[in-house]
């Protein structure tokens, strides 16, 4: 429609047409992946069009200690990594991709983060799940863990239903 073409070329207009992810940013990200030595790492936009590195973790870091570095009324990308024991007993680690935008965000804002989510994904690879909140009080980690976990079991369902 007009109204999204609109909107798309604002935004390819006020990014610059590419987005992308600081080298920084990307080697904190790589050193959570591999080497283990952040639990999270938290990035956001500058200048509209780059995304930097707000905040990085130890490897001992709680959630409580990611979602207190969130702040509560800008956007913020993030990836977390997530140590959760299954229904069956076992643990597996979780990378999960965060897109956080508030409801009281700014209109370009609003239109910003979620363009960029695609940009900053393809740089950084694939996650086990990624999700989007609105509202603050989501960043709920039980209700994640709980959604992680069905994720699994769904998963496994599927896999038994197709080698049965």
């Amino acid at each position: 429609t007009g109204y999204q073409r609109r909107v798309h070329g604002d935004l390819n207009t006020m990014v610059g047409g590419a987005i992308s992810l600081a080298e920084p940013a990307l080697a904190a990200f790589n050193d959570m992946k591999k080497k283990r030595k952040h639990k999270w790492v938290i990035f956001r936009f500058e200048n509209d069009k780059d995304i930097v590195l707000d905040a990085a973790s130890e490897p001992s870091s709680t959630f409580e200690d990611f979602v207190s570095k969130m702040p509560k009324s800008e956007p913020r990308y993030a990836v977390y990594d997530f140590d959760i024991t299954m229904t069956d007993g076992h643990h597996e680690s979780k990378l999960c991709f965060f897109l956080y935008c508030p409801d009281s965000s700014a209109t370009k804002v609003k239109f910003l983060y979620p363009y960029g989510k695609t940009a900053i994904k393809g740089q950084l690879g694939s996650f086990s799940k990624d999700f989007q909140f609105n509202n603050y009080s989501d960043l709920d980690e039980e209700k994640i863990v709980k959604a992680l976990v069905k994720q699994n079991i769904d998963f496994s369902y599927i896999c038994l239903l197709y080698t049965s």
